[in-house]
């Protein structure tokens, strides 16, 4: 699950991103516009994960389809993804937040931080900084 609307951090409809991706290996590339996104169960909850800087994510399920017990295999996989240049003099410093619970106590969480974030404000004063 993810927001993908261009109106931010106002509680708006969520999007189930697919569990059976379009992509010839079973992974597919989408954007996220809170910069957030959550892998949940049937009765919506699970893991998610956000970074303010983020926005492209890859996600994909390999394996039978099926509840599962131990002998089984079946794989969901999400995930951010971030381009870099690092410098051969850069410190690199990258956070995020896991955030186990309810999809609404994930999108609260993201909605919460994401509102007192503000515009972004790039300033290249000493090296890169992403």
């Amino acid at each position: 699950m993810t927001y993908r609307d261009d109106k931010h951090f106002i509680c708006g409809e969520l999007y189930r991103v697919s569990d059976k991706p379009a992509g010839k290996l079973g992974w597919d590339y989408w954007l996220a516009t809170e910069h957030w996104a959550a892998l949940v169960t049937d009765d919506n909850w699970g893991l998610g994960i956000y970074n303010p800087n983020n926005s492209l994510f890859i996600s994909g399920f390999t394996g039978k389809e099926a509840k599962g017990d131990t002998y089984e295999n079946p794989t969901s996989y999400f995930a951010l993804l971030y381009t870099e240049i690092l410098d051969q003099n850069i410190t690199y410093d990258y956070h995020y937040a896991l955030i186990i619970g309810s999809l609404d106590q994930t999108h609260g969480y993201v909605v919460q931080r994401g509102k007192a974030t503000g515009l972004p404000d790039s300033r290249f004063e000493k090296d890169r900084r992403h």
